[in-house]
């Protein structure tokens, strides 16, 4: 799946110039303060033009208030929306989704397309936390949100012959309400690197502000393919080992039909199902200008 953005001129049109015929495609619109609007799927023919017309509706706002278990306010929680479950990162003129909340707890995020919504929230020592809400055109909906103190957890990271990984990255994994979210994506994409934590010259790691209840740890390392280990236990004193295997690169050129090169086309590496394990991406990357593209962490 490729994405082209550009911004509407003074009257409000668009043109997208050089598209891949033939296939379908569909146009969004974020415009600031407004919901994002979807056209109907469209499918292009070589040659050929169609004009479409986007009508963006009024946004919601949610006022947000996190506590603790003594109702007192959490300050300097990080917090981030996801919209119809997966995270709402499309465009750069994307409402904000992800704040640090305030000295009385709350963030207030405005703009956010109406329907379903999922926030986590994640603090220091906190166990993470999520909640759903709705969001209605032109209304404010107002959520508050506990916290509790979280789990801890130890463990090393070491690599195939057992030497310990220094400055490896490792983090909590989201899998929210059931979702099974690294099916759909790199699992880095789930870990927020500023709850993460970075082992040390004998690969040892602390972790802690974890859910009381099984969870996924997520490990990476310049050179090595990034690891998930499931149901690890927080608060049990049995350290926890995550092997990290050498990471692969895959590098290849982009042409169209005539052999020429095709710049800015995005490149995705799928690792397949196979042993009960769903397809998952695990590396994309945009093409130069030559059409030379280079994919690496495979």
């Amino acid at each position: 799946m490729a994405y082209l953005e550009g911004k509407t001129g003074k009257n409000g049109t668009f043109t997208f110039v050089g598209l891949p015929p033939p296939g379908p495609y569909q146009a969004l619109a974020l415009p600031k303060g407004l919901a994002l609007a979807f056209s109907d799927p469209v499918f292009l023919s070589k040659g050929e033009t169609k004009r479409i017309i986007l009508r963006p509706g009024p946004g919601g706002i949610l006022s947000l208030r996190v506590r603790d278990e003594k109702k007192a306010p959490l300050p300097r929680v990080r917090v981030r929306l996801l919209y119809m479950g997966l995270p709402f990162v499309l465009l750069g003129a994307a409402p904000k989704t992800a704040a640090v909340t305030g000295p009385a707890g709350e963030a207030v995020f405005s703009g956010l397309p109406p329907g379903e919504w999922i926030v986590q929230a994640h603090g220091r020592g906190l166990e993470p936390g999520d909640g759903t809400f709705t969001i209605q055109a032109g209304k404010t909906t107002r959520l508050e949100l506990t916290l509790s103190r979280g789990a801890r957890v130890s463990g090393m990271v070491k690599n195939e012959e057992g030497t310990p990984i220094p400055n490896a990255l490792v983090g909590f994994s989201w899998n929210l309400q059931g979702l099974d979210l690294g099916s759909l994506m790199s699992p880095l994409l789930l870990m927020d690197p500023r709850t993460a934590v970075r082992t040390d010259r004998q690969g040892n790691f602390t972790l802690g502000g974890l859910p009381n209840r099984p969870c996924s740890l997520t490990a990476w390392a310049e050179g090595y393919a990034t690891t998930v280990k499931k149901f690890v236990r927080p608060g049990s004193r049995r350290r926890v080992v995550i092997t990290l295997s050498p990471a692969g690169t895959v590098e290849g050129l982009v042409v169209d039909p005539e052999g020429k090169p095709v710049p800015r086309f995005q490149v995705q590496a799928w690792r397949e199902a196979m042993m009960g394990m769903r397809r998952r991406l695990v590396s994309k990357e945009f093409s130069s200008l030559r059409g030379d593209f280079r994919l690496d962490g495979i």
